[in-house]
């Protein structure tokens, strides 16, 4: 959902209503996408898993948990 790492409340609805663990990462995923699969192609960065490292590695990535959620 474009910009919905940003929402907490669609966040804790989601984790509330699915009973999973929501991860929301940086609102700039869109593009981040586009980088990854640029620099995977050009071999820049090996794989998917290494960019997700990456990205975990840099920036902050939010966990809700449907034990964290009050609604």
């Amino acid at each position: 959902i474009g910009g919905g790492s940003n929402a907490g409340y669609l966040n804790r609805l989601t984790a509330e209503y699915s009973k999973k663990t929501v991860c929301a990462g940086p609102s700039e995923a869109t593009a981040l996408g586009n980088i990854a699969v640029q620099m995977i192609a050009m071999g820049g960065i090996k794989n998917i898993d290494a960019f997700k490292k990456l990205v975990s590695d840099t920036f902050e990535i939010k966990t809700i948990n449907t034990e964290e959620t009050n609604i």
